[in-house]
């Protein structure tokens, strides 16, 4: 037990003078200045690199001061100088020690990565059209536009990664140990700066970002068997689990070596200020993107309110005149409808006026009346011709109407009022 003690105090000491001594030295690498190879390169032409000065070497100082060894490899996919893809292997590895005892803190990892990096620099951004200022936080992150460049000679980048871990970790005593094979995917982002340029043409730059993602892993437990002076695995897993919680992969605050007479200043620059063609060509796509942009502004804002206010105008005229042309219809078919009535009502009078059949009767009387007046004076031929003999006269009775003519008198009334009711149902049809 008292080893054991004397181990984990003497294994906490080194880690804490050799973390002390790697964050000096990191210190003192930042702190170079590079004014004078600073300068960004502003030529209109194009570079071919060559095989060597598109191979640049990756290590990652977070890495080493958790005494974890690493390398990786870059390698540019096209060789311009306006090539902005890159490839990347990093492998990590920390072997398991042998001791005398086991050790208290158990930190073995073993890790291949492959990461593609798509790289940019920032771009002086317009308040509208194609290149326009993005406002929001992540826009910003992976976006190149700037209303003002503030890092000319900064590189950004993001990406994306695949690895392949295994591990083997054990904190403290009270905590059981993990152990296991991981698969882990996801993104990676950050940046480059310029650190030094040496005087054969190589160059060191520093590289700073994170890579972050998900992962599936299976997954042992173990502990410390204090009796046998071993690890003892508690629980074995023997399915792959899927972890839904984003995992951090690394953060890397790295320091980049290239070869060759070409720093990062001259590198994954846009091709557009360094081809004249294609910036001619691109000017004219651009030209005519942004009249069709500013014709598509000019449709939604101005032209679109100007519209909407006359359609409002229009719809609120077209509505009052529409309610006085149907009051005047209104008003027309009522002046209508009391003419015809009163034209009916007029034509109704003059037939109660001029009763049918009128006529008839008075020719009916006149043959009455010439009848009565024969009889009379062929009366007054046989008193003359007979003695007079005195004698009261009678009362003139007037003859009663035959039937015939009370028939024919009937018959004469009846086709008057159906004539009557047939014109007075013509005038309610009219009406």
């Amino acid at each position: 037990m008292f080893h054991r003690k004397l181990m984990k105090e003497i294994y906490y000491t080194k880690s804490k003078s050799a973390l002390r001594h790697v964050v000096m030295a990191c210190a003192m690498l930042l702190s170079l200045s590079v004014s004078a190879h600073s300068v960004m390169d502003d030529s209109h032409n194009i570079d071919t690199l060559s095989l060597a000065e598109r191979v640049s070497l990756h290590t990652n100082a977070v890495d080493w001061v958790m005494c974890v060894p690493n390398l990786g490899v870059e390698f540019d996919i096209k060789g311009r100088n306006y090539n902005r893809w890159s490839v990347m292997a990093n492998v990590r590895y920390r072997p398991s020690m042998k001791n005398t005892f086991v050790m208290p803190l158990v930190f073995n990892i073993f890790e291949v990565s492959l990461e593609g990096r798509a790289y940019w620099r920032e771009r002086q951004a317009t308040p509208t059209g194609i290149f326009h200022h993005h406002r929001l936080w992540y826009e910003k992150i992976l976006s190149a536009r700037a209303m003002l460049p503030s890092h000319p000679t900064w590189v950004f980048y993001r990406g994306g990664y695949v690895a392949y871990t295994k591990y083997s970790f054990l904190l403290k005593d009270a905590i059981k140990g993990t152990q296991g094979n991981a698969i882990q995917a996801g993104f990676t982002w950050g940046f480059e700066k310029p650190l030094y340029q040496f005087s054969d043409g190589n160059s060191l730059d520093l590289d700073c970002g994170f890579s972050a993602g998900f992962c599936v892993h299976k997954t042992d437990k173990y502990d410390i068997d204090q009796e046998n002076n071993a690890y003892g695995v508690t629980e074995k897993s023997d399915k792959w689990k899927f972890n839904p919680i984003p995992v951090l992969k690394d953060l890397h605050v790295s320091f980049v070596y290239r070869f060759g007479n070409y720093p990062i200043q001259k590198r994954y620059r846009w091709r557009y200020d360094a081809d004249v063609q294609y910036r001619s060509l691109m000017d004219s796509l651009y030209s005519d993107a942004e009249a069709r942009a500013l014709q598509q502004y000019i449709a939604d804002s101005i032209y679109k309110v100007v519209y909407l206010d006359f359609r409002h105008i229009y719809d609120s005229v077209l509505a009052v005149r529409t309610a006085e042309e149907k009051a005047e219809q209104i008003e027309r078919t009522k002046k209508d409808i009391e003419t015809l009535k009163a034209e009916s009502e007029q034509q109704g009078e003059a037939l109660y006026e001029v009763e049918p059949g009128k006529s008839k009767k008075n020719k009916k009387n006149k043959k009455k009346a010439e009848a009565e007046s024969e009889a009379e004076s062929t009366s007054a031929a046989t008193q003359s011709s007979e003695p007079q003999v005195e004698s009261q006269p009678e009362p003139q009775q007037q003859p009663e109407p035959t039937e015939d003519v009370k028939d024919e008198n009937a018959s004469e009334s009846e086709q008057d009022s159906a004539l009557l009711n047939s014109t007075r149902k013509e005038d309610n049809d009219e009406a």
